[in-house]
C-alpha cells in the first residue's frame, strides 16, 4: 500500500542550502577489476546529491592513488573520467514524487590501468584511496566540525570529508611472476529508500565476486580522511598513507549502531548478515545517519582484498503501514493444515516436493508478492505460481503453490550427512518507501528417488581375454550376427545405440537399428561381410554399444564394446608353378599357355591380368581373366616373358613357344 508522509521530505538526502562543494557526497566504494595480461579496470562508484549538489560540485575526472600496504609508498596514481550516470532507482517506483524530493544519482568513473608484474608482487598486498570533502553537514550520527571560510566577513562552514577505501592482492607471485588473477568484490546499486520509524527495513548490500571467492560482511566505521572545506587545496588533499582518520560518532551511534533501534529487542538492531551482506534495522529515530559495510573476500581460508563502501539512510516518521504475514503450509494431519516451524529440516520427496505459501495483510486492498532468496544454492526459476496478487483486508489470504526444483537434489558431505538448502521464502507489500515484508527462513531436504542401474548384455560371446566385453570370429563371407538388449526395472526411458571406434560401421554394410522405448530395448547386429573391410590377414573391429537411461534431472549411460575379427581365407602362394613352354602346332596336346594351377584367391590376393611380352619389350598378349588361354597366335617361335599380377603381389616368368 503506497504511504504518504507526515510531513514534507526534504531530501534523501535533504539537506540546507550551502556552497555546493561541500554538501553533494552521499556515498560510494572503488572497485578494481581484472580485464587480463595485467590490465585492470579501476571504477569508483559515487553517489551524488541531486537536490543539494550542484553541477559545478561534480568532479569530470578524479585521481585514485595506490599505496603498498607494507612500505605506504605511493605507487602509481590513476586518472578516472566519468562514463555512466543515472538516477538511483526506488524498490517501489511509485514512491517517487515530487513532494518527496529523495534524489541522488550515481555516478561511475571509470579508468583502464596496467599493474606491472615486476612492481605489483607484495605477497601483502595494496590498497586504493580517494579523498574528497564533504560529506552531507546535516548528518545526526557523527560531529561535524565548523571551519572558517572567510574573515572579512567572518563566514563559518561546517563539513566533514570521506575517505574510499579498497585492498587489492598482489599481481604476480614467484620469481616466473606467475599471474595472481582477481577482480575485487562488486556491490550492486542500491536503492534510494528511505526509512521509516518503527518499521522493519531490509536492504541488500551484497556484493559479488568473478573470481568466486568467499565473502564476510561486516561494519566499520566510515573514515574522514584527510580532506576539509577550506583552504581549497584540503578539499581535495595531497594522496597520504594510512592511518585515515574515522569520524566521531555522536554518543550513543557508533560503528555498530549507526542508526538507532529499541536496544532491548534484538530483532530491531542494526545489523548485516556475514554470509549475505542483507542489512536490517527498525529504527527508533528520525535522522539523517552514515555508515560504512566492509566486503572481504577470501581465497582458500586466506584474506585477499577488501572493498568498503560509504552510504547514508534518512530516516522519517511514516504513515502507519502494516506489516504482512507469512505462513508455509507443508501439508495436513487428521484433516488440519501442518506449517513449517523454523530451525525444523523439511524433507521433501519428488512425489512430494509442493508446498503452500500463505501470505496476509491488514490492508484493504494490499498488493503482495512472494520471493525466495537462496542462501547456499542458485535459484534457477521462479517457485511461485501466482508470484503476487491483492488481498481485502484481514481476513483474506493470498495463496501461491510453491514446488521445489525437482532436479535440485541435496548432496552429502564429507562425513556423508545430508547438507539441507538454506533459504528464505518472503512476502512483501508494495508500501513507501520500500515493501514492509514477513520472512520464513526454510530448511529443505531434497532427496533423490531411488533408482535402478539399467543393464546391457548381449548374447555374443564373452572375452575370454576380458580386454572386450565380447568377441567374435569370422571368416570372411560368414555372418555376424548377435542381440544387444537393455533393461529398466523402473521402466525409464532407454535409448539404444552403435558407434564403431575409428570407423564408420555403415560404410562397411554393418546393420544395427538404434532403438528407444521404456523399460526394454533391443535390437540385432548384422553383417554379412566381404571384402570390404579386410587390409590384412587378421582384420579387426570395435563396436562400442550404448545404453543410456533418460530420467527428469540426468542422463545415466551403460556401455560395453564387441571386437569383430575378420579373418581371410588362407592363400598358399609358395606352391605356384606355372609350365615353361608349349606347342601349338595342331598335334592336340599342350596347344596353348594357361596357368591352371594359379593360386586361390582371397580378399587381399586377387588375380588381376597377365601380360606377355617378347624379347623386345613388346606387348604380345593381356587378359583378366584367370582362365586365360594364348596359342601364341602368329608370333614367331621364341622366348617370351611374363608377368602375372594378382592384387598385392607379382609374379614373373618365361614361357617358350615351340612351332
Amino acid at each position: 500500500m503506497k504511504n504518504i508522509l507526515k510531513f514534507c521530505l526534504v531530501g534523501f538526502l535533504c539537506f540546507a542550502t550551502l556552497p555546493a562543494r561541500a554538501t553533494h557526497i552521499v556515498g560510494g566504494e572503488i572497485q578494481v577489476r581484472h580485464t587480463g595480461d595485467f590490465n585492470y579496470d579501476f571504477l569508483l562508484h559515487l553517489y551524488f546529491d541531486l537536490i543539494n549538489g550542484t553541477p559545478d560540485a561534480k568532479d569530470q575526472r578524479i585521481r585514485l592513488t595506490i599505496f603498498s600496504k607494507v612500505s605506504k609508498i605511493p605507487m602509481d596514481s590513476v586518472f578516472l573520467d566519468i562514463v555512466f550516470e543515472q538516477e538511483v532507482p526506488y524498490t517501489n517506483p511509485e514512491c517517487k514524487a515530487d513532494s518527496v524530493r529523495l534524489r541522488t544519482k550515481y555516478i561511475r568513473y571509470l579508468k583502464n590501468f596496467k599493474l606491472s608484474p615486476n612492481r605489483y608482487n607484495n605477497p601483502n598486498g595494496y590498497y586504493v584511496i580517494w579523498e574528497r570533502c564533504c560529506r552531507n553537514n546535516v548528518i545526526n550520527n557523527i560531529e561535524i566540525p565548523p571551519y572558517t571560510v572567510s574573515t572579512n566577513p567572518v563566514k563559518i562552514e561546517k563539513g566533514v570529508g570521506m575517505t574510499f577505501y579498497t585492498e587489492i592482492p598482489l599481481v604476480a607471485q614467484g620469481q616466473n611472476r606467475t599471474p595472481f588473477i582477481n577482480s575485487s568484490p562488486a556491490f550492486a546499486i542500491p536503492k534510494g529508500d528511505y526509512l521509516c520509524v518503527g518499521r522493519p527495513f531490509t536492504m541488500d548490500f551484497s556484493a559479488t565476486d568473478a573470481d568466486g571467492d568467499e565473502l564476510s560482511y561486516s561494519l566499520v566505521a566510515p573514515l574522514a580522511g584527510n580532506s576539509r572545506p577550506f583552504p581549497d587545496s584540503l578539499i581535495i588533499p595531497k594522496p597520504k598513507p594510512a592511518l585515515y582518520a574515522e569520524v566521531v560518532w555522536i554518543p550513543p551511534h557508533s560503528t555498530l549502531t549507526p542508526i538507532l533501534h529499541d536496544f532491548s529487542f534484538p530483532s530491531h538492531r542494526f545489523n548485516i548478515d556475514k554470509n549475505t551482506g542483507i542489512l536490517r534495522v527498525i529504527p527508533s529515530q528520525v535522522g539523517l545517519c552514515v555508515f560504512s559495510v566492509r566486503c572481504e573476500e577470501f581465497r582458500n581460508g586466506i584474506k585477499i582484498g577488501e572493498v568498503r563502501r560509504d552510504f547514508q539512510f534518512k530516516i522519517l516518521s511514516c504513515e502507519v503501514n502494516n506489516k504482512p504475514t507469512l505462513t508455509l503450509q507443508t501439508g495436513t494431519q487428521g484433516g488440519q493444515p501442518t506449517f513449517y516451524k523454523e530451525g525444523d529440516i523439511l524433507t521433501l520427496t519428488a512425489d512430494n516436493a509442493c508446498l503452500t505459501a500463505w501470505g496476509k495483510d491488514p490492508e484493504n486492498p494490499e498488493n503482495l508478492s512472494f520471493k525466495l532468496v537462496p542462501l547456499n544454492f542458485t535459484l534457477r526459476a521462479n517457485v511461485f505460481s501466482p508470484a503476487s496478487g491483492t488481498t481485502r483486508g484481514i481476513n483474506d489470504s493470498l495463496r501461491s503453490g510453491f514446488c521445489w526444483d525437482k532436479c535440485l537434489f541435496s548432496k552429502k558431505d564429507q562425513a556423508g550427512n545430508w547438507i539441507p538448502y538454506d533459504f528464505y521464502l518472503i512476502v512483501g507489500d508494495d508500501g513507501c518507501p520500500a515493501n514492509l515484508m514477513d520472512s520464513i527462513r526454510v530448511k529443505v531436504l531434497y532427496l533423490p528417488t531411488q533408482n535402478s542401474e539399467p543393464t546391457l548384455v548381449s548374447d555374443a560371446p564373452v572375452d575370454a581375454s576380458g580386454q572386450y566385453d565380447y568377441t567374435l570370429t569370422k571368416q570372411v563371407g560368414q555372418v555376424f550376427e548377435f542381440n544387444v538388449t537393455g533393461n529398466d526395472a523402473d521402466n525409464d526411458l532407454l535409448e539404444l545405440s552403435m558407434e564403431g571406434i575409428g570407423f564408420n560401421p555403415a560404410e562397411l554394410g554393418m546393420q544395427f537399428e538404434s532403438k528407444s522405448g521404456k523399460g526394454n530395448v533391443q535390437s540385432k547386429f548384422y553383417w554379412s561381410n566381404g571384402c570390404a573391410g579386410v587390409t590384412q590377414q587378421d582384420n579387426e573391429f570395435i563396436l562400442e554399444f550404448t545404453l543410456r537411461e533418460q530420467i527428469s534431472c540426468e542422463r545415466r549411460e551403460k556401455k560395453f564394446r564387441v571386437k569383430l575379427l575378420l579373418i581371410d581365407k588362407d592363400v598358399d602362394l609358395t606352391t605356384f608353378l606355372p609350365p615353361n613352354a608349349f606347342s601349338p602346332n595342331g598335334d592336340g596336346y599342350n596347344q596353348t599357355f594357361t596357368m591352371n594351377n594359379l593360386p586361390a584367391e582371397n580378399c587381399r590376393f586377387k588375380f588381376e591380368r597377365i601380360t606377355i611380352f617378347n624379347r623386345w619389350g613388346g606387348k604380345a598378349f593381356e587378359s583378366t581373366d584367370r582362365n586365360f588361354k594364348w596359342d601364341g597366335g602368329d608370333f614367331p617361335a621364341s622366348v617370351y616373358y611374363y608377368t602375372v599380377d594378382f592384387k598385392g603381389q607379382q609374379y614373373k616368368g618365361t614361357v617358350s613357344l615351340l612351332r
